[in-house]
């Protein structure tokens, strides 16, 4: 028996060349503004269905460090403080606060895409 190549035409996927908006472009129903606007929204729209799960992925992982350096640089600011240490204190713990405040941008950023 002959080995399967991929591309026998079991396997081939049949989908039309023109969209129904490829052939009123063609027939003079639809001006070449409308067409190519149509197809422009359609490849944005296909683009951020692709890139979705990925910017989603990216955008947790992004919350999740910001979060962890938060509790790490108010701890040890918390610490420093305690021990008169308030220059360092200070810097830790606005290291913290903008670590927090881009935790807090991440947070917005992944509501909004979902």
């Amino acid at each position: 028996m002959p080995p399967h190549h991929p591309h026998t035409p079991a396997t081939v996927r049949h989908v039309p060349l023109l969209s129904d908006d490829g052939h009123r472009f063609l027939n003079s129903d639809l001006t070449a503004a409308d067409y190519l606007e149509t197809a422009r929204r359609a490849a944005i729209e296909q683009t951020r269905r692709e890139i979705a799960p990925h910017l989603r992925r990216a955008t947790l992982t992004s919350l999740i460090t910001s979060l962890t350096t938060v509790a790490i640089f108010w701890t040890g600011g918390a610490a420093l403080l305690i021990a008169h240490h308030a220059t360092h204190a200070i810097t830790a713990l606005s290291t913290g606060t903008i670590a927090a405040i881009l935790g807090l941008l991440a947070r917005h950023r992944l509501n909004r895409e979902s």
